[in-house]
């Protein structure tokens, strides 16, 4: 009966194990194809995660592109703006600023792993789900969504 049990088991289980493999790949062939540039310019795109360490509860991160190669929005505690450059697949941004006003330190902490993140960035992806990815040369990565009205 045991080895009965632990058959159905595995028959049920292999095929899920296979179908969650699959899924995977689409996934990553979707993130492959990319996306047009210009879908950049015109919404206003909330960062939901900064290198893998989540977002502080009530804390708002935006990009907004503009179409003369301008990125601007609010880093956390301060605005920030900045130029951004497309060459090929190859991103830049770059001469990137940001205000002064003083927030507490958790704040400030994140601001800065956000905009140090934002100048490495060197490629731009979207995800199956339209997450726009950046990605940096270390595998760091901004995932940000368009914000819906």
């Amino acid at each position: 009966m045991r080895l009965l049990n632990a058959l159905c088991l595995l028959a049920v289980l292999l095929p899920l194990s296979a179908c969650q493999f699959l899924t995977g790949n689409a996934r990553e062939d979707e993130m492959a194809r990319g996306f047009s540039p210009d879908e950049l310019v015109g919404p206003q795109w909330v960062v939901e995660d900064i290198a893998d360490q989540g977002m502080i509860d009530a804390s708002r991160v935006t990009l907004n592109f503009d179409a003369s190669g301008r990125v601007y929005g609010n880093a956390s505690c301060n605005g920030y703006s900045g130029q951004y450059k497309q060459a090929g697949d190859a991103w830049t941004f770059s001469q990137l600023i940001t205000t002064k006003k003083m927030c507490p330190k958790a704040l400030m902490e994140q601001e800065q792993r956000f905009t140090a993140v934002l100048s490495q960035v060197d490629e731009i992806r979207r995800d199956a789900s339209g997450a726009l990815i950046l990605l940096g040369p270390q595998g760091h990565r901004i995932v940000a969504r368009a914000q819906t009205p």
